[in-house]
């Protein structure tokens, strides 16, 4: 057989082979989608708040913020400080190959957490109006 051979471990259900390919997404592509779920969470939260109350945020932080100050405005100052925070990674991070090999699979864990821990939820609780 010529050429390298494939090493196939089992991460979870995939083979070491899918995982890369998943993990190949450009970083751009990955910053890309950040952004969108950025902006959907704050239009989904601001929905939320406006429409439940301030109390059903679930990050202590921003809630707190809230009842200090105009929800809105803590909602846009926080994105723009996420989506800035994504674009000093890409601009200081996104050059070398060894640096994209562990934050492409970081940037992958943060967007599942983050559609998972705020997209999925906020969604669930406007469309059953709980």
């Amino acid at each position: 057989m010529k050429g390298p051979k494939i090493l196939l471990k089992k991460i979870g259900h995939y083979t070491y082979h899918q995982y890369a390919r998943f993990c190949n997404v450009p970083l751009e592509n990955l910053i890309a989608l950040l952004v969108v779920c950025q902006i959907l969470d704050f239009i989904l939260t601001y929905l939320g708040v406006s429409q439940f109350g301030i109390s059903r945020e679930g990050n202590p932080l921003l809630r707190s913020l809230m009842y200090q100050y105009n929800p809105v405005s803590v909602l846009f100052v926080v994105k723009c400080l996420a989506i800035m925070l994504l674009y000093f990674i890409r601009d200081a991070y996104g050059k070398s190959k060894k640096d994209l090999q562990f934050i492409i699979p970081c940037l992958h864990v943060i967007l599942i957490v983050y559609t998972v821990g705020a997209i999925i939820p906020w969604t669930i609780v406007l469309l059953l109006k709980i």
